[in-house]
């Protein structure tokens, strides 16, 4: 069942929204919602990642950037980092690990660094929540 109230009204207000929008933990997962039928408590629970789901698609964005010495020494075992230099949060940093072919931190050790185009990411990750029905 769709929330209508969440909606914008319009094209302005759509686009306002957009802008505005972060990238977070909580927008790119999957929730599974659980009740509590005796006190009517409802929590939500990621599970399954967009941006996994959507690999394919987000294949088509990603781009390897040269790192000098200084960006070699201060990235290697922290994706974190990079997704914070790049993203402005952490919240990409596992996405780093897998399309760098890293099953661990201890293998996060690049000398060039591919991720996903910053300028290209938030349209990709506002269509993704548009055909996921995500409104925000």
């Amino acid at each position: 069942m769709t929330d209508y109230k969440n909606i914008p009204p319009n094209l302005i207000e759509q686009v306002r929204t957009v802008r505005d929008y972060d990238i977070s933990y909580d927008t790119l997962h999957t929730k599974a919602i659980l009740k509590d039928r005796q006190s009517e408590r409802t929590i939500k629970v990621p599970y399954s990642a967009y941006t996994n789901k959507y690999k394919d698609a987000l294949s088509t964005i990603i781009i390897t950037k040269e790192l000098d010495d200084y960006k070699k020494r201060y990235f290697w075992y922290r994706p974190k980092s990079v997704s914070l230099y790049y993203y402005g949060n952490t919240e990409l940093w596992a996405d780093i690990l897998i399309i760098n072919n890293c099953a661990a931190l201890r293998e996060f050790t690049p000398d060039k660094l591919k991720i996903y185009d910053p300028d290209r990411l938030k349209k990709f990750i506002n269509e993704i929540m548009i055909l996921e029905q995500v409104y925000y």
